[in-house]
């Protein structure tokens, strides 16, 4: 019998033909699964949902009084192979090369050194041709996004990447949203989750390590001030994160900004941590803008830990964010926090940081 199947990692899908009509039946060995057809048919199209990522499962294609007209055996793709499929799609999607040729033509094209209306066409026309092979992938990542907070064998250097290529999608997307009026085929911020987006609250069982409060913590703005106290560690100088202009004054408000900050290590408790997440407050922000807190020396980008924005997605500006608790374990390395805008042709309001705290879970010992 041909088959046709198509996996994915909670399930699969199966199609096939008879020479006549009969109703089709599908049975999995993982969790006993069956499903049939409602109508007898030629053309058979049936799938099982709900199996585990990575299982081995032997599938059977039955007739109407039980007798088996095929059966094979399948593995479906484990988290770790999914998100790294995706991860390499994404890659491809939003090639730096294509993504800064887009943005360069469009910035001479607004200083008057004429980019064509067709030059422009052809760039949507190619955005919207390479995200347009995202679906599927998505698809099959959506199914296992809830799992990346707390899945071992997703290795933190897959997370890094997996965090640096949707967040440079959604640049990619709303730069194309705001300066070119492109709508996405398919919306990037669909699939974030855990550990890939900000949250609203800090997740049960943490408790506080240490917070960061920088300048006045929004108290000049009204806003709720950080409290002082065991851990908190007051950053002088501007909470005004904003791009190329360190060292000069803001040109709207007067007022001193910088570009980055650094915190120094150990940012994990000895002992290490089972879980982490980093809460954060800020203000004002470009849809553009957003800041970036990567896990490194002082000087170098070190590995991306968590993204967020005030405007654009996700549109918070008081939350959490779960990061990869096992970045945290070197204790030589420290908290690099910076401002990062897609766009080439202005620079922005900036984006201002009240406080960063980390929340964790404490590995305990002979735990």
């Amino acid at each position: 019998m041909d088959r046709q199947v198509e996996l994915s990692p909670t399930g699969l899908a199966v199609r096939w033909m008879t020479p006549t009509p009969v109703v089709g039946m599908l049975s999995v060995s993982s969790g006993g699964a069956t499903t049939r057809e409602s109508a007898p048919c030629q053309a058979h199209a049936l799938a099982v949902h709900g199996l585990e990522p990575g299982v081995d499962v032997e599938c059977r294609v039955r007739s109407p009084d039980g007798a088996t007209l095929d059966s094979w055996r399948e593995r479906l793709p484990t988290v770790q192979q999914t998100v790294a499929d995706f991860v390499e799609l994404l890659g491809r999607a939003t090639d730096p090369a294509f993504f800064d040729e887009i943005r360069n033509e469009h910035a001479a094209s607004r200083g008057g050194q004429g980019s064509s209306g067709q030059t422009l066409e052809r760039h949507r026309a190619l955005y919207l041709q390479r995200m347009g092979q995202l679906p599927r992938a998505a698809a099959a990542y959506g199914q296992v996004k809830d799992r990346m907070a707390d899945t071992p064998e997703i290795d933190a250097r897959l997370r890094s990447q997996l965090l640096k290529r949707l967040w440079d999608a959604l640049d990619l997307e709303e730069f194309f949203r705001s300066q070119l009026k492109v709508e996405p085929v398919h919306s990037v911020a669909s699939v974030l989750g855990p550990g890939t987006a900000a949250e609203a609250t800090v997740p049960g069982g943490l408790e506080k390590l240490w917070s960061l409060r920088f300048d006045d913590g929004g108290r000049s703005a009204g806003r709720p001030v950080l409290p002082d106290g065991p851990g908190t560690t007051v950053v002088a100088g501007p909470a005004h994160f904003r791009e190329r202009l360190i060292g000069f004054l803001d040109r709207t408000t007067g007022a001193p900004t910088r570009t980055s900050y650094h915190h120094p290590g150990p940012l994990a408790p000895p002992g290490g941590l089972r879980r982490a997440c980093i809460g954060f407050r800020i203000a004002g922000g470009d849809p553009l803008e957003r800041l970036v807190l990567r896990v490194g020396p002082p000087g170098k980008r070190g590995k991306l830990l968590a993204c967020f924005r005030k405007s654009g997605t996700p549109a918070l500006g008081e939350g959490s964010f779960r990061v990869d608790e096992r970045l945290l374990s070197d204790r030589s390395l420290g908290l690099n926090v910076e401002l990062v805008t897609s766009s080439p042709t202005r620079v922005g309001q900036g984006i201002v940081l009240d406080h960063l705290t980390l929340y964790g879970e404490r590995i305990l010992a002979g735990r």
